[in-house]
């Protein structure tokens, strides 16, 4: 049997809440990749919000890498 365990290192800053938003970034260590990330939450309403993830390629451009949508039930 093989066991893999995920490992993450690393701090994300903000400058804290842009009107509806708040943006986290760093770099981090994932799985042994060294990595630039962005995190971006934008309240939706009272009962939602969107979460983006971007990760910093070479050429200096961002990418997602994915995004997930939250609404309270």
């Amino acid at each position: 049997m093989m066991t893999f365990t995920e490992s993450v290192y690393g701090v994300l800053q903000s400058k804290g809440w842009q009107r509806e938003s708040i943006v986290f970034s760093g770099c981090l260590t994932m799985l042994g990749v060294d990595c630039e990330i962005r995190q971006t939450i934008s309240k939706r309403s009272a009962a939602a919000f969107y979460t983006l993830n971007e990760e910093k390629i070479k050429e200096g451009t961002w990418v997602v890498t994915d995004e997930f949508e939250f609404h309270r039930k």
